[in-house]
């Protein structure tokens, strides 16, 4: 028996893509630094008492309290039990470290977030799931790309491509 698989194949393009700087925060004013590309400017993590930069005593800047949660998904979640500095908080630690689709976003984050582990853009909208939890957009929601969140008449997405944030 033959088959032809070709019919089956569907070629993919490159519709967009998006550089960004992630030591740099873009504000509705000014840029602010980020040392360690966690999503937190040095100016929040020294008010929160979290790590900036690599040292003996900051081993992994990324999750101070090292239960595999980012400082910036614990920070930004902190209604729902998170805290950056500590450990037990939330109380189901992140032990698989894993980031299947390589957007940015840890698989034990993307379950909390209710995104597609497998896909990194799980609303279809261009733009990838860290992305638009960094930016202040909803993974979950393909119109947001579209939308004016600050209402500045400049659409989400083309705020992104300038390096603008599009909620400030």
């Amino acid at each position: 028996m033959n088959i032809d698989y070709t019919s089956f194949k569907e070629e993919n393009d490159l519709v967009s893509l998006i550089v960004t700087n992630t030591n740099v925060i873009a504000t509705g004013k000014a840029e602010a630094i980020d040392t360690d590309g966690d999503g937190l400017s040095d100016d929040e993590e020294i008010a929160l008492k979290t790590c900036i930069g690599r040292s003996a005593t900051c081993p992994d800047p990324i999750d101070t309290d090292g239960d595999g949660y980012s400082d910036f998904v614990e920070h930004r979640n902190r209604v729902s039990g998170f805290d950056p500095t500590d450990p037990n908080k939330p109380q189901l630690p992140c032990t698989e470290r894993d980031d299947s689709d390589g957007d940015g976003l840890k698989d034990c984050e993307e379950a909390f977030l209710k995104t597609d582990p497998h896909n990194p853009d799980t609303d279809g909208d261009r733009l990838s799931d860290h992305l638009e939890i960094l930016l202040g957009l909803d993974p979950l929601d393909p119109t947001d790309a579209l939308g004016d969140h600050n209402r500045d008449g400049v659409r989400n997405a083309d705020q992104i491509r300038a390096h603008l944030s599009p909620t400030e």
